[in-house]
């Protein structure tokens, strides 16, 4: 009897034992928080509360979570027309697990032409981390400052933006800082941009903050930098070799003089910022400009003997890609990426951009994000069809391949120029979450990246805008985060 007694005894403390110990889940970020506001860029009455257990220095991914709560949402609708350029966009992103910063600007392991494709793991640990990115364009930054043009107001508003973000598992951010030779920090090279000014002219440095509040997140900050772009103000080019086209002013990308003036402002954001990474998009030579087998008006120079002028216009440009490859592995941890346009022809005839080289030889890129803004059912570039293309083309081993995915068509009522899909958005509310599925399916592919990040608020971004369904664009960014 005293010996069962004893057992009972020992199972009853083992029980009140067990009771004390729960599974280990802090891998998970966990994002409780109320918000009290419907701006975005306003954190004044906002209160929000984001831990990660395993936040050391700021892990750049989190892991997939069925939680998506708006953090705010924005005040000001902001319409562009074109992706990256004169056109407005919203992002949002991912699922996957925690690591450490730097992790998703580190080489892959790919070898190149991936063939096979494999499902993704949903939960638990995973070999390699997904970069789930969001842009955050000049309009949407204009705006941001115009609406706080102090330094404590701006602070709260990148603090609301950032987290936002956070809450909704994008663990990078392409912030623009450089969109029409103006500067949204403190440049020697550049002019300030003129929302940016009166925050730089108070002594707040924007991008310091922006950087120190997005490490504070366990965010990734890439600073997003249009290198040829002068735009419609004219006094913003810093010297004479700039041409003028489809009414805005560009830079000559052959000039020597050019490309040492981009290199210094690149070097700047290198050398004083914390800044993972510097990021280009498609603005290269504008569409059209120049003729591949005839010199343009505004061309001073000309091709070395036996040498086109489209590949003299593409060596100039890869000159410079290469050369920002440089600079930004001058420092320990700061990656360079470009996000090109979808179409590979329009890249290198159009643009002048050798992504193929690019893409395959070591010593240009750390990753590269085309720009696949379709649906699955548009008539020429259908989002998978289109997604393979790149896959199947020679990749070095060194360069990430991520995609682009076009947020802000959720709801949109008409994708004119999709042919006989032209309602897939309007009639389908899980266009985005089935693209992510099927980027995850792909062995070869190391993440998405989101344009742009106020369309993730739909209530707010296309709540007044005839040419979308507000209920169907709600319904689709729902799908989205329900599997970020």
């Amino acid at each position: 009897m005293k010996r069962l007694w004893i057992l009972v005894a020992v199972l009853l403390f083992c029980t009140m034992l067990g009771g004390c110990f729960e599974v280990d889940d802090s891998w998970k970020p966990v994002y409780s928080g109320k918000s009290t506001t419907t701006d975005w860029f306003n954190g004044a009455d906002m209160t929000t509360s984001i831990s990660s257990a395993t936040n050391t220095a700021g892990g750049t991914a989190a892991s997939s979570s069925s939680t998506t709560t708006d953090m705010s949402t924005q005040t000001e609708t902001m319409t562009e027309t074109t992706p990256h350029s004169t056109t407005k966009t919203t992002v949002t992103t991912t699922t996957t697990t925690t690591t450490t910063r730097k992790s998703s600007t580190t080489k892959t392991s790919t070898t190149t032409k991936p063939a096979t494709t494999t499902t993704k793991p949903q939960g638990g640990t995973t070999e390699k981390t997904e970069i789930r990115a969001a842009w955050v364009s000049y309009i949407e930054l204009n705006t941001l400052f115009s609406q706080n043009p102090t330094p404590q107001t701006a602070k709260a508003a990148i603090r609301n933006l950032l987290g936002g973000l956070k809450s909704k598992n994008i663990n990078t951010v392409y912030w623009i800082m450089r969109a029409n030779s103006d500067a949204y920090y403190k440049s020697a090279y550049y002019p300030a941009n003129q929302y940016a000014k009166p925050l730089i002219d108070a002594g707040f440095d924007p991008l310091t903050y922006i950087v120190e509040t997005a490490h504070s997140y366990g965010l990734e900050l890439h600073a997003w930098v249009n290198p040829y772009r002068i735009g419609r103000v004219e006094s913003n080019a810093r010297n004479d070799e700039y041409f003028y086209y489809d009414s805005k002013y560009f830079y000559i990308p052959t000039s020597s003089t050019v490309q040492t003036l981009i290199l210094n402002g690149v070097r700047e954001l290198v050398q004083n910022y914390d800044i993972d990474g510097i990021h280009f998009d498609d603005y290269f030579y504008p569409a059209d400009c120049a003729a591949e087998n005839k010199k343009a008006d505004f061309e001073t120079g000309s091709p070395a003997a036996g040498q086109s002028w489209g590949d003299w216009r593409r060596a100039a440009v890869s000159s410079l890609v290469r050369a920002v490859y440089a600079v930004c592995h001058g420092r320990e941890g700061c990656a360079f990426g470009i996000s090109p346009s979808h179409s590979i022809e329009k890249n290198r005839d159009r643009y002048f951009a050798d992504v193929e080289t690019w893409l395959s030889t070591a010593g240009y890129l750390d990753y590269m994000c085309p720009q696949v803004y379709f649906g699955l059912e548009h008539s020429s570039a259908a989002f998978d069809k289109t997604v393979d293309i790149w896959r199947n083309l020679d990749r070095h081993k060194s360069v990430k391949l991520l995609f682009g995915l076009g947020v802000y068509k959720a709801g949109l009522k008409v994708d004119t120029y999709a042919g006989n899909a032209k309602d897939e958005w309007i009639k389908s509310g899980s266009v985005l979450k089935r693209e992510v599925e099927y980027l995850r399916r792909c062995a070869d592919v190391d993440g998405l990246a989101l344009y742009s990040f106020s369309y993730l608020t739909p209530t707010v971004a296309v709540a007044n805008n005839a040419d979308y369904n507000l209920d169907k664009a709600k319904e689709e960014i729902n799908n989205l985060l329900s599997i970020l």
